[in-house]
C-alpha cells in the first residue's frame, strides 16, 4: 500500500499582551516569552492549504480545506465536492502545536491544538504536578515541552523528534546536515564521543517535523513551503542556511511564532 497522508499547517494569530492583572507577557522563569497561556489569546489563525504527501510527493488535495467553526472549538481537514458541498472530516492521525519562541527557547512542542484551552510549561516545580492532576481529567490543558530527540537501534544515525519531552533536549548523532536548516543549532549534539553514529536524516512524530520545516515559510505563508515543493521525495529541497530572521524565526525581541498542524488519513 503506498504511504498516503493529508495535512494542512495553520499559522497561530495570537495576543501576547500582558493578561489582565499582569504588567508583562507570560514568560518562563527565565523571562523567555512563551505561548499564549490561555484560549482567549489566541485571536485566529492563519488557515493554509490542505496538501496530500504520497509516496514522498507533496501536492495540494483538491477537494479539501480545514475546517472550524470559531476560534476555540476544534477544527478538522473536511472534504467538499465539484459543487462545495460538504461530505464530511477526515479521519485524524495527530495534531500537534509547535512554537519557536526566541532564541533561549527556541522550539517548544505539545500534542493536540494548544489554542483550545490552558497550557502551561513545566518548571521543575511542585506546580507541574497541580498541571498533570489537572491535564490528566481536563483535556483542554496543554503540556508545553522543550524540543527532544530519541533514537531507536533500527535506524542508527536518524534523529527522531518528540513532543513528550522523552529521550534528550540535542540530537543523538553527529554532522546532521539538517542542522541550522530545519533545527535550531543549539539541539546539535556537542559530545567528543567518536561513538556517536554520523547523522543519517531527520524523522519523527508527523506533524512536528513538518511543523520544522513550516518555520522557512514567511509569516502568514507557511504553505508556500510545500507548494514550493521544498520537502521533495522525502528530502529537503530548501534553503540550506537557517530560517531564523524576523519573518520566520523570531528574535529575542519579537513575539513567539506558531503553528497547528493535523495530519489526516487518505481514506
Amino acid at each position: 500500500e503506498p504511504l498516503s497522508f493529508l495535512f494542512v499547517v495553520n499559522e497561530f494569530v495570537a495576543n501576547f499582551e500582558p493578561l489582565p492583572g499582569q504588567v508583562a507577557p507570560a514568560t518562563d522563569q527565565w523571562g523567555n516569552m512563551v505561548p499564549p497561556v490561555n484560549a482567549a489569546s489566541y485571536e485566529s489563525e492563519e488557515v493554509g492549504i490542505v496538501f496530500r504527501y504520497c509516496q514522498g510527493l507533496v501536492t495540494p488535495a483538491a477537494g479539501y480545506r480545514w475546517y472550524r467553526p470559531r476560534m476555540g472549538e476544534p477544527g478538522s481537514i473536511a472534504r467538499y465536492d465539484a459543487a462545495n458541498n460538504f461530505e464530511g472530516y477526515l479521519v485524524a492521525y495527530k495534531t500537534q502545536s509547535v512554537f519557536a519562541c526566541s532564541a533561549h527557547l527556541p522550539i517548544v512542542v505539545s500534542n493536540g491544538d494548544s489554542s483550545l484551552g490552558a497550557s502551561f510549561i513545566r518548571r521543575g516545580c511542585a506546580c507541574d504536578h497541580a498541571y498533570d492532576v489537572e491535564s490528566s481529567t481536563n483535556t483542554s490543558y496543554t503540556a508545553w515541552n522543550l524540543l527532544h530527540f530519541s533514537s531507536s537501534p533500527d535506524m542508527a544515525g536518524v534523529s527522531l523528534a518528540m513532543t513528550d519531552g522523552t529521550g534528550a533536549p540535542f540530537v543523538p548523532a553527529r554532522d546532521p546536515s539538517w542542522i541550522p536548516t530545519l533545527v535550531p543549532r543549539v539541539f546539535e549534539n556537542t559530545r567528543d564521543d567518536q561513538g556517536i553514529p554520523r547523522s543519517r536524516g531527520l524523522a519523527g512524530e508527523m506533524p512536528l517535523v513538518i511543523a520544522l520545516m513550516a518555520f522557512h515559510g514567511r509569516r502568514n505563508h507557511a504553505s508556500d513551503v510545500f507548494s514550493n515543493q521544498f520537502w521533495h521525495y522525502n528530502q529537503w529541497r530548501g534553503p540550506n542556511s537557517t530560517p531564523r530572521c524576523r519573518y520566520t524565526h523570531p528574535l529575542s525581541e519579537n513575539n513567539p511564532r506558531g503553528f497547528v498542524v493535523s495530519v489526516c488519513l487518505d481514506i
